[in-house]
């Protein structure tokens, strides 16, 4: 191995080896960076930059960074299901380190409907009087639960 070759090459730094990204809603997305510096010799050329996980995805996808400079890497996280998750980002490199991986991670999160009854018996009311009754409405999901609207469909009931 010529070592003369090995000193003067870019050598690669990640800020942090892992990223949480955190609770993020169904069908949204959220976006963290991670900075890579180049603390070698020569310019660090990153080739390619790849997510394990489709949901995870990592921009730019390659890059050069001068020496004692930094680029910053924006993985974006978008779930299609509620639930924790977890990508490996594989940075490859001619760096004497390559492959390096950061290791991302995060949660997603949608509300559920729970109702504690779906029927209910009005029994006996007399007629042109009312008769108040309710169901409980509950929220078991990870995420705000929005109801915009109420109806019914027997246009006697409200």
């Amino acid at each position: 191995m010529d070592l003369t070759a090995a000193a003067n090459r870019g050598a690669f730094s990640v800020n942090s080896k892992t990223d949480s990204i955190g609770n993020v809603p169904v069908g949204s997305t959220k976006t963290d960076t991670v900075t890579v510096t180049n603390t070698g010799k020569a310019t660090l050329t990153i080739s390619s930059v790849r997510s394990s996980n489709a949901r995870f995805t990592v921009s730019p996808v390659n890059a050069s960074i001068p020496v004692n400079a930094n680029k910053k890497f924006g993985i974006t996280f978008a779930p299609a299901a509620a639930g924790a998750q977890t990508s490996f980002i594989v940075f490859t490199h001619d760096g004497p380190t390559s492959p390096d991986t950061v290791t991302a991670s995060g949660t997603g999160t949608a509300p559920a409907f729970s109702v504690n009854r779906k029927n209910v018996a009005f029994g006996s009311v007399v007629i042109a009087t009312g008769k108040p009754d309710s169901v409980s409405v509950t929220n078991t999901g990870t995420a705000a639960l929005v109801i915009s609207s109420v109806t019914s469909t027997n246009a006697r009931l409200q």
